[in-house]
């Protein structure tokens, strides 16, 4: 199961959808689109409109994305609760994305963030591209059937760049692309210790890349 944190407001409509023409959940056929294809995408719904409905209430509001919803956080601070989520379901979520357009609710855990801006949200063109290649990367992986596990040390990396470079303990260096990294880019930093899911082609790829320490 993948699971896919939800903010509603700034995200699946603007913060003030009235003054633009706009209604709420005006882009959750824009979401719906992204995720037909892909049948193990869960909804978690971390939005504060989980405060004033129920989770039955949240099911309707998500409309034809309704069947994925499998709860709401708890009543925590957005991050804390998203890390509960993920602690409880340890064995069985394989990997998270959280839909947010509010920086200041992350203070750069290991939560697998896609910050939105609020008067755009999914409408964005560069966060459905983002969106689909977490969609298309865990495709993947699940199809690959022969991966392996690597553990390496960041090198370097050029400023504001989207890739880093990472070596083994076998002098193997890798390149990781921003896309493919779970947790925030921007504070990766030359010393971090990260783990690696690569191909076992000759030339190997990254599928996907976490944080250690």
């Amino acid at each position: 199961m993948r699971l896919l944190f939800l903010d509603f407001d700034g995200v699946v409509h603007p913060l003030d959808p009235q003054p633009l023409g706009l209604q709420h959940f005006c882009w959750l056929p824009v979401l719906a689109r992204l995720l037909e294809q892909h049948d193990n995408v869960r909804i978690v719904v971390h939005s504060t409109w989980r405060y004033d409905h129920t989770d039955n209430e949240l099911r309707t509001l998500l409309g034809p994305l309704g069947p994925r919803f499998v709860g709401s956080a708890p009543r925590a601070p957005r991050e804390q609760a998203i890390e509960m989520v993920l602690g409880a379901n340890k064995g069985t979520v394989v990997s998270h994305l959280v839909l947010d357009d509010d920086a200041k609710e992350f203070s750069g855990s290991t939560v697998n963030l896609l910050l939105v801006e609020s008067h755009l949200g999914l409408s964005d063109v560069r966060v459905q591209a983002a969106l689909s290649a977490w969609l298309a990367g865990e495709e993947a992986i699940a199809h690959e059937g022969t991966t392996r596990v690597v553990t390496a040390t960041v090198l370097g990396r050029g400023f504001d760049t989207p890739y880093v470079l990472v070596e083994d303990a076998q002098a193997d260096q890798f390149i990781v692309r921003q896309d493919v990294f779970e947790g925030d880019w921007h504070a990766l930093k030359r010393g971090d210790v990260v783990e690696l899911i690569t191909t076992l082609e000759p030339v190997c790829r990254v599928l996907r890349c976490r944080t250690l320490r």
